[in-house]
């Protein structure tokens, strides 16, 4: 063979092993794309390319995963500091920012209140402003902390602005909402006559005070309460929007990390408190004591489980504000089905904010989570904006996290799945 076929032969050989660097591969030495997007790329890796066509062995470096040397078990000293992708930590709760939140949330309801205080309370014509302003700080607390304490990348959707999907989910929920606390109501009202606290019957006793304040009939009141429950539920989401994008659309994310009914738990209380202010006044309950709030609190914790499955099932906060819209709108439906004996009903015994309410809605959650709505059924996780962390592995001083041995084990399944790396044993 002449030197010039000698020199075509090698060129020959150099231009496939650029089009097929597998076929070429020498003992010990790493597939291309094995370390790609793994976490296992080191520095000198990234940092000393190899030049076209070379065919020279990479040096073994520890912890690599090789066609030729298969994977050992994890621990703190067999795998090397990850440069490349980082794995993402399980989210954790920003206490900070839901400790400022509920701070600020709760301070805004005191200063918004305050001319009620200062005033006739309930009876101060300042009410008919009060309340539907109150009812927008939780939105401003919220939107404080996110700009400036939390700081997503994505702010819309780490409060569930958007996007608006599953969409049919979110539609179909939100239709369903009137009609859910509309039964919700009139179960209440039966049971409030079947534990002998009123007797069924129509009356519209209860609803005259707001047919006088309205200035318009009492029959027409009632009238109107069925034929404009669309109307009045959109005008009713407008505000409740202003509380859900604190209570759904910040806190009850930032609280998912505990678990469902823990969070739950601790949102509802945060709610229920935020109401001190009316409910201090005699609001809902006509109670002006601790026991009111405590009232209060309740109520808030079951119509607050509903809400937060319906954030973490829909993934959005509109179908919550919906939903509370929907509530304040219809919860009041029931008490004409019922006669008193006394001249305003008891807020918490004959109404559905109070006992017959919480007995028809822990029965409706008890039925969700048997057919688990907040288990299996509960799309997870809800992480709208995950922690990442720096990670190095095999520090001597250290022991390497579980979920980062987890995370390290999965992806090595995976490559040996497709045949990349041989499995062991």
């Amino acid at each position: 063979m002449t030197a010039a076929q000698v020199r075509i032969t090698t060129e020959a050989l150099c231009r496939t092993a650029d089009a097929h660097p597998t076929k070429f591969r020498q003992p010990g030495e790493a597939r291309p794309g094995d370390h790609r997007n793994d976490g296992l790329m080191t520095p000198d890796d990234a940092a000393s390319p190899q030049p076209s066509g070379a065919l020279q062995p990479m040096p073994a470096q520890p912890g690599a995963l090789t066609q030729d040397a298969a994977p050992s078990p994890v621990s703190a000293h067999s795998v090397r500091p990850v440069t490349g992708a980082v794995p993402t930590a399980p989210p954790k709760v920003p206490w900070v920012a839901v400790v400022v939140y509920t701070v600020l949330a709760m301070a805004l309801a005191w200063a918004v209140t305050l001319p009620l205080w200062l005033g006739d309370g309930l009876a101060d014509p300042a009410f008919g402003w009060t309340t539907p302003l109150m009812m927008y700080t939780p939105t401003v607390a919220a939107l404080i902390v996110t700009f400036f304490i939390v700081k997503p990348k994505h702010k819309a959707r780490y409060l569930g602005l958007t996007p608006f999907k599953p969409v049919w989910r979110s539609i179909i929920l939100i239709l369903a909402w009137p009609v859910i606390f509309g039964i919700v109501s009139v179960l209440a009202a039966l049971l409030t006559a079947a534990f002998g606290l009123a007797e069924l019957g129509y009356s519209t006793e209860a609803l005259e005070p707001l047919a006088e304040q309205a200035g318009i009939p009492v029959d027409m009141l009632v009238l109107l309460q069925f034929v404009t429950i669309p109307l009045v539920v959109v005008q009713a989401t407008i505000f409740a929007f202003g509380e859900e994008l604190g209570w759904r659309g910040f806190l009850v994310p930032a609280l998912a990390p505990l678990g469902f009914w823990k969070m739950s738990l601790i949102s509802g209380v945060i709610w229920g408190v935020w109401h001190a202010p009316l409910i201090l006044l005699g609001y809902n309950f006509g109670r002006t004591d601790a026991l009111g709030v405590l009232m209060m609190i309740g109520f808030t914790f079951f119509v607050g489980v509903l809400l937060n499955w319906s954030r973490m099932w829909c993934r959005n906060v509109y179908v919550a504000a919906v939903g509370h819209g929907a509530l304040n709108s219809v919860i009041t439906i029931g008490i004409i089905f019922l006669v008193f004996d006394n001249e305003t009903p008891d807020g918490f015994l004959q109404t559905a904010i109070g006992l017959p309410g919480w007995i028809v809605m822990a029965v409706l959650i008890a039925l969700m989570a048997v057919t688990g709505f907040f288990g299996r059924r509960l799309p997870q996780p809800l992480v709208t904006e995950p922690r990442k962390v720096s990670v190095k592995f095999g520090q001597a001083q250290g022991v390497t996290p579980e979920w980062a041995q987890q995370a390290e084990q999965q992806r090595a399944a995976q490559r040996a799945d497709t045949g990349e790396i041989p499995r062991q044993g």
